[in-house]
């Protein structure tokens, strides 16, 4: 006999799924159809904003996906020279560009293979001095991290930022038996920019490793020192120097080249600004800059200046190449963005961007020569001779 009760019960199962399905379906299409109504009325910002508030597994404030939000803008321009600093970090840019930071002053190095790290220089009355800290201490532990694992750039990075409160170092260090522990708290350091020294055979030494504020009167402190020592000829290390403030390298530039065009520059407009020389005396020694394939941007405007004018000889190698200018546009909240705006030429007219400056005189450094204006210094040495021949 044929009982429509036994057909529903063998249809059910199909019945509920469909069911199912169509409840499933309805549930997406009201779904897409808010989240729709949401993209039209709140704009596609808002959007990722509640996408990533409810479906990323970490947390995340409305504050760094903002700050994050600048820096894409920025990064949008595909200016590798380019970059957003909030508040804070414009802040710390700014004490950097007038010749302090905040950190623990201390300078070190990380082998490139082995990753070991060494630290080369400890300032004058910094946190790292007065913690006993000595250039050449081999570091075997920052914090948590040991070895291979320092990351050094990161270290710094939070240190300035006030991210990391202190600092706890283990080194090791020739002659001491046991490793030695400090801890440090970050301060406020000068940056030591400039470097001086009159050697045995009469010849002044001036190594600047950046263009700061304070950088021009350090320079002029060197130079009239070195004067009044009786220097006889006169080298000025560019190397590994990779640039800085515009406003200080001219301001040097202008010590001791004589008067006239030292640089200039030219915007998106092609409105073109001259930085010029009022020096009356000149130098009156013979003058070589040492510079090689990491001496860039300001460093490359000095050592422009100066073989264009004519006021000395350069020496070593092929320079960097970055012949732009950046500019720091402040915001209305302290803010700022750091852009390309410029290109700038060399008293002949020549842009270097991408090419660099070759130098007068080329001279190479072997393997195991080290840039200490010493014997094994072999670029300085070529530099020193050609001086001496004149």
């Amino acid at each position: 006999m044929f009982n429509r009760d036994d057909l529903y019960d063998k249809r059910r199962p199909l019945g509920s799924l469909r069911a199912f399905l169509g409840g499933f379906l309805c549930c997406a299409v009201l779904a897409a159809a808010l989240w729709a109504v949401l993209y039209f009325f709140t704009g596609k910002e808002a959007a990722i904003r509640r996408l990533i508030r409810d479906n990323y597994l970490e947390e995340v404030s409305s504050k760094d996906i903002t700050e994050g939000k600048y820096r894409g803008m920025v990064a949008a321009t595909g200016d590798r020279y380019a970059a957003y600093y909030s508040k804070e970090e414009y802040e710390e840019m700014q004490k950097t560009n007038r010749g302090v930071y905040t950190g623990i002053g201390v300078t070190f190095m990380t082998d490139a293979e082995t990753n070991e790290v060494t630290i080369i220089e400890v300032y004058k009355d910094s946190p790292g001095e007065k913690a006993g800290l000595l250039a050449g201490d081999r570091v075997v532990r920052i914090n948590d991290a040991e070895g291979p694992d320092i990351d050094i750039s990161l270290i710094a990075s939070d240190l300035r930022s006030g991210k990391l409160k202190s600092v706890t170092i283990t080194v090791e260090r020739e002659g001491t038996a046991e490793p030695v522990t400090v801890t440090l708290k970050p301060e406020e350091v000068d940056l030591k920019t400039v470097a001086y020294v009159l050697q045995e055979d009469g010849t002044g030494y001036i190594c600047i490793s950046n263009f700061r504020e304070t950088t021009a009167d350090h320079f002029e402190e060197a130079l009239t020192t070195l004067k009044e020592q009786g220097m006889e000829r006169l080298v000025i290390d560019l190397r590994n120097n990779p640039g800085g403030l515009v406003s200080a390298t001219t301001k040097m530039l202008g010590m001791f080249v004589p008067e006239g065009l030292l640089v200039y520059t030219v915007d998106k407009a092609g409105n073109r600004k001259e930085y010029n020389s009022e020096c009356e005396e000149p130098l009156a020694v013979p003058l070589a800059v040492l510079v090689n394939e990491n001496s860039a941007s300001a460093s490359e405007i000095f050592a422009g200046a100066v073989k264009d004018r004519k006021a000395g000889i350069i020496v070593g190698k092929t320079t960097f190449g970055k012949g732009i200018v950046q500019s720091y546009m402040p915001l209305f909240d302290k803010s700022a963005v750091k852009i390309t705006t410029a290109f700038y030429y060399t008293p002949d007219g020549i842009n270097i961007n991408g090419t660099g400056i070759v130098p007068d005189l080329e001279a190479d450094m072997g393997e195991e020569e080290i840039m200490d204006a010493g014997e094994k210094d072999t670029q300085y040495q070529a530099a020193v001779a050609a001086l001496k021949k004149q």
